[in-house]
């Protein structure tokens, strides 16, 4: 479908939301890909695949400010990052060989799952303790190979959910899990990135505008965030109220 010059608009503008809430409260994919569905009206596939645009700069740029600091390796951790992306080209495989009604019937429904997850809290679970559970090494990689495939499948919570599996299951602390998460995400979505574009589903400019209004979003959330103790506070509760929306326009709408 064609977009026109007020869908680009409302795509910057939502993708700027979307970085904000990002930083301070995560699952920023859940907006976008709102978006993208809901509101523009892309089609499910175009709008999974078109998604990748902004998670790959958002993903990317964080890694290199990891590796700038001496956080981020994986020498330590290569069996688990193949999972990962072993999981991840299981995954859009699936995404490709679905209709686009068919995955918005699943995103519909991905979504109660991620409001479910966000009214907990992950962040609870998330402790700066190494390796909280002793777990078989065949089933941690099994874990995150289900991870991956998930990712590759649908961006949406992954961040989340591998930064959880990583610091509960890993030797790594907080701050290398998160290293480690954002630069596993950004390589399998590179590599994702490329089997879409090679299926022509990407909307190339929706995707820049998106990744130019959430790094800008990001930006502007991190300051707001260094100058308000209540900043995540209130992004939570923005993040709540756009899922719940969502949800509405998916079900009745």
């Amino acid at each position: 479908m064609g977009l026109e010059l007020f869908d680009y608009i409302i795509i910057l503008i939502g993708g700027f939301v979307a970085g904000i809430i990002n930083v301070l409260a995560g699952f920023g994919s859940i907006i976008t890909l709102s978006l993208y569905i809901e509101l523009i009206g892309l089609p499910g596939n175009i709008a999974n695949a078109t998604n990748r645009v902004n998670v790959l700069a958002m993903n990317l740029s964080s890694s290199y400010v990891f590796y700038r600091k001496k956080v981020l390796n994986i020498n330590n951790s290569m069996l688990i990052f193949g999972a990962l992306i072993l999981g991840a080209m299981v995954g859009v495989g699936i995404a490709l060989n679905i209709s686009s009604e068919q995955f918005k019937g699943v995103f519909k429904y991905l979504l109660i799952l991620c409001l479910a997850v966000v009214l907990i809290k992950p962040s609870r679970l998330i402790k700066s303790e190494s390796a909280l559970v002793s777990l078989p090494k065949w089933f941690v990689l099994f874990l995150f190979f289900l991870a991956g495939i998930y990712g590759g499948f649908i961006q949406m919570g992954i961040g989340v959910f591998i930064l959880v599996l990583t610091v509960a299951l890993t030797s790594f602390d907080l701050i290398k899990s998160n290293a480690f998460k954002t630069f596993s995400i950004g390589v399998y979505t590179m590599i994702v990135l490329g089997i879409f574009a090679s299926q022509g589903l990407i909307d190339w400019k929706a995707g820049a505008l998106m990744a130019l209004g959430q790094a800008s979003g990001g930006y502007f959330g991190a300051t707001f965030a260094s100058n308000s103790p209540n900043a995540n506070k209130w992004a939570y509760r923005m993040l709540i109220f756009v899922i719940v929306l969502a949800l509405i326009k998916a079900f009745f709408f």
